[in-house]
């Protein structure tokens, strides 16, 4: 539920006592309950049922699947590829595209370390602590206007945020993508699809 109060836009989630005995959050910021302030609990069942839902919850965030994987190195690097061949003749396009892709590279870098986003503002606090060499590459990214050292930035954050699930797509990989949440690891039977494509042998593949 959304409205104003004296020109101040609020924003209100409801949930039931029910609701925090789930097994997994419903929402990526319910797990803001496990930490927010308790102003009203008549009962006292809010006291006794939140305290439990920050280590629950967290430790409920699935683990990134081979496929899940393969499409977040193919999506990351695939807006890399878009800057790059374009760099020279479509100079506005690739400040956009490297611009939404900082946001998107930040919520990546919790969903393939499995921790819940907290939101902007608590994400940059975040990565700063536990992670300042991506903090300052952020920093300098916002600070940077020369195009090709924003993406040379840009390039390196990637790499360094991706790293817990194998880094940017490298050339020697072959990648493939199923539907989200598709149960069956169809990487291997992309690389030997390719392979009967090409008339090659798996191993030689590069």
């Amino acid at each position: 539920m959304h409205f104003h109060v004296g020109g101040v836009p609020i924003d209100v989630s409801m949930r039931t006592l029910d609701d925090l005995h789930s097994e997994s959050p419903l929402t990526r910021i319910d797990i803001h309950l496990a930490s927010g302030e308790v102003l009203v609990d008549k009962t006292g069942r809010l006291q006794e049922l939140l305290p439990p839902l920050a280590q629950r919850w967290q430790a409920s965030l699935p683990e990134a699947g081979p496929n899940d994987q393969a499409a977040a190195r193919f999506h990351q690097s695939h807006a890399l590829n878009k800057v790059r061949g374009r760099i020279d003749s479509e100079p506005l396009l690739c400040h956009f595209l490297i611009a939404t892709d900082v946001f998107w590279l930040v919520q990546s870098y919790f969903s393939v370390r499995r921790l819940a986003y907290p939101g902007e503002k608590p994400a940059l606090e975040v990565i700063r602590t536990s992670a300042p060499a991506i903090f300052r590459l952020i920093e300098n990214f916002y600070a940077e206007t020369e195009l090709r050292t924003k993406l040379a930035i840009l390039e390196d954050m990637t790499d360094r945020i991706l790293e817990p699930i194998g880094g940017t797509w490298k050339q020697a990989e072959v990648l493939s993508l199923a539907e989200e949440g598709y149960p069956e690891d169809i990487q291997p039977r992309g690389r030997a699809f390719l392979a009967h494509i090409l008339d090659m042998q798996e191993r030689d593949l590069v």
